[in-house]
């Protein structure tokens, strides 16, 4: 059982290595929002190869977690802001800075870095991500356009945030009590969070094969 959770852990996790070579095939073509989603699956990558560095040398990688949250926060925040536009926009640096100064504050005071998943912060940022989700889909519903749904690159890595932080938000909120639980347990929980991780970045392959098909357009 361990062995497979830790090969699904390797599969799910360098699984940002497809939509990285499908988004290098179109990056010519890709815009703000979609270039975006391409620099946060390259920090991904190396936010996945630095804590398998790490597993692999036996030691503990939850300080690298904290970390690369902050970096995934700014990427997702900055592409809704490209994507949605208006009030989005303006409020974008403030919600980075004050997200920053809260990921730190419980970096050194809170959840300790080297002793604890950032169970806190990420599930803030889940809801918050979550809500980013709504709105552009709100936005989305309100403004007309001569393409389906499904022909916007935006709209598959809208979807993709939307089930991905939707689906491990509990993942994220008890990750310390799980390092506690049994094999069993541990097992299910990271299980379902690897399966949506590899949905997550099937998702985003779409969106950079769809830049390829269709003209790229922002919601205004």
């Amino acid at each position: 059982m361990l062995f497979y959770l830790i090969l699904g852990s390797y599969v799910a996790g360098f699984s940002c290595l497809i939509p990285i070579f499908i988004g290098l095939l179109s990056y010519k073509i890709l815009d703000r929002s979609s270039k975006t989603v391409f620099y946060f699956l390259i920090t991904s990558l190396v936010s996945v190869s630095i804590n398998t560095l790490l597993a692999n040398l036996g030691k503990s990688n939850l300080f690298a977690f904290h970390i690369y949250q902050v970096f995934e926060f700014c990427f997702v925040s900055y592409f809704y802001s490209v994507s949605v536009k208006g009030l989005m926009s303006k409020l974008f640096p403030y919600l980075v800075l004050i997200f920053t100064a809260l990921c730190i504050f419980n970096f050194f005071y809170i959840q300790k870095g080297h002793s604890q998943f950032n169970s806190y912060t990420r599930s803030l940022e889940a809801i918050i991500i979550i809500i980013y989700a709504v709105i552009y889909l709100l936005k989305q519903s309100s403004t007309e356009n001569s393409y389906r749904f499904g022909d916007l690159p935006d709209n598959w890595v809208n979807i993709a945030l939307l089930i991905f932080y939707s689906c491990t938000f509990f993942v994220f909120a008890f990750a310390n009590q799980l390092l506690t639980e049994g094999l069993f347990v541990n097992f299910i929980a990271w299980t379902s969070y690897n399966a949506v991780l590899l949905l997550e970045n099937i998702l985003f392959s779409i969106a950079f094969y769809k830049c390829r098909k269709q003209p790229i357009i922002s919601l205004y």
